[in-house]
């Protein structure tokens, strides 16, 4: 079996990913590549910006905070990234931070690394291409 990297927190999702691997015998050569065209291809949209103006004003309600309000008010938010449906709903059933109204969905990232090395995208990856 090919080595790839997967860069997973719990050790069982970890575990349960690599199992799946074997059972399934992928072919895991170019996944990395397969891995960057599926980041590519969202077009994550930085909208901190907007977002924050919008919640300042009263714009968007803090009740359109979706999946956890007391984690959001907890956490500091450093991105809004506009997402879609698809990604909207993948993200808040890991527990992330979503908006949802009827301007959009937006991604509350509270992390400073690049949307490639987030553990949710890559969990969303695995979902839809090995599930």
């Amino acid at each position: 079996m090919n080595e790839v990297f997967v860069d997973f927190n719990n050790e069982d999702l970890k575990r349960s990913y690599y199992n799946m691997m074997e059972s399934k015998n992928f072919d895991l050569s170019g996944l990395k590549d397969k891995f960057q065209t599926f980041v590519d291809d969202y077009n994550f949209e930085d909208q901190t910006n907007l977002v924050n103006k919008c919640l300042e004003s009263n714009i968007f309600d803090h009740e359109q905070i979706k999946t956890n309000l007391e984690k959001y008010e907890q956490k500091e938010i450093n991105q809004w990234v506009l997402v879609d449906n698809f990604f909207s709903y993948a993200l808040a059933i890991q527990g992330e931070t979503i908006i949802k109204n009827d301007f959009g969905n937006w991604w509350g990232r509270d992390s400073s690394v690049e949307i490639i090395h987030e553990h949710a995208i890559w969990r969303i990856f695995s979902m839809r291409f090995f599930a």
